[in-house]
Formats: structure tokens, C-alpha cells, sequence
């Protein structure tokens, strides 16, 4: 039985049934999460009209509230796990696609350690991760300011370990 959750351009695409992909990447993380790289599709969120409550993790932390992107400036040769209160939450990459990602499974209220933890030093380039609030607007992640900014060049020892606080109300 499949457990993972299937992302198409970086949106949740749970539901998807019934659709041929063409000229794709494909990548399973470790957890088992398909994330497929489909260039000339739109992946598009269409919320149904409910009632119902919205969603939280099992820390009762808002689904869709807290999330991640990355940003890659023609950047090469980084590796790097991006922790969360000790749990490795995803590997990072130099020249991958763009990663939003929802962390709020990961999160608890109060205070999270938020740690990049490159295994291979950037060579080139500039790699930029951004941790904070912000929604899902029709499959487009909108971050309000980002609490937490991490940026690896060549020139800020992208070797070394970065370590912040993400603090969650």
C-alpha cells in the first residue's frame, strides 16, 4: 500500500487520477514521496467549498501554514539536510527544481530548531532556503516574511552548518 504523498511541480497532487505525464522527472525520498518535475503543465489547487475545520498535524499545527522554498542561483555541488527539531525533513540540492514544501508536520508550538546541514560544499553560485508562514493560492505558495533565511555562496563558508529558531504561537 502506497503511504507516500505525490507532488507535481512542487503542489500536492494526493487526488490525481486518471492523467498521463509526459517528458517528466521523476524522484522518491526516502520517506516514499513521489515529487515529479513536469515542465509545460500547471499544477493548480481548486479548493471545494466545506465547512469543515481546517486540517492540523498531530502537534496542532495549521496544515498549509508553515512552509518551505528554496531559491538556486545557478548554484553547484551542495548537498544539504534540512532539519527540524532534530528530524531531517528533506535533502536540498543544487539544481534541482524549485522545493515548497509544507512543514508543518514537523513543527510544535513554541520554539523549533531549524538547522541546514550541508554535506557537500556549494562550489558555485548562491542557494537561499526560506521557512515561515504563507498559503496555498491556487497551487501558488504565497510566503508572508519569512522567519527563517538560510543563504550558502561559495563566500559565506557554504561548508558550514547554519542554525536558526522558528518560533510557531
Amino acid at each position: 500500500m502506497f503511504s507516500g504523498t505525490v507532488y507535481v511541480n512542487g503542489v500536492r497532487a494526493d487526488g490525481l487520477r486518471g492523467f498521463e505525464l509526459e517528458n517528466v522527472n521523476v524522484r522518491i525520498d526516502e520517506k516514499g514521496d513521489i515529487f515529479i518535475d513536469a515542465p509545460g503543465y500547471k499544477v493548480e489547487v481548486v479548493d471545494e467549498p466545506s465547512t469543515a475545520k481546517v486540517p492540523v498535524s498531530n502537534q496542532g499545527i495549521p496544515i498549509g501554514r508553515y512552509w518551505l522554498a528554496t531559491v538556486d542561483e545557478s548554484s553547484t555541488g551542495l548537498v544539504a539536510d534540512l532539519m527540524v527539531n532534530g528530524t531531517l525533513v528533506r535533502k536540498l540540492r543544487s539544481q534541482e527544481s524549485q522545493v515548497i514544501l509544507d512543514i508543518g508536520p514537523y513543527l510544535k508550538t513554541g520554539e523549533n530548531s531549524v538547522m541546514l546541514v550541508p554535506s557537500s560544499a556549494l562550489s558555485q553560485g548562491q542557494f537561499s532556503v526560506f521557512l515561515g508562514t504563507g498559503s496555498n493560492e491556487a497551487g501558488t505558495v504565497v510566503l508572508d516574511d519569512p522567519s527563517v533565511m538560510f543563504t550558502l555562496s561559495p563566500q559565506n563558508n557554504a561548508s558550514l552548518s547554519q542554525q536558526s529558531t522558528l518560533h510557531v504561537p
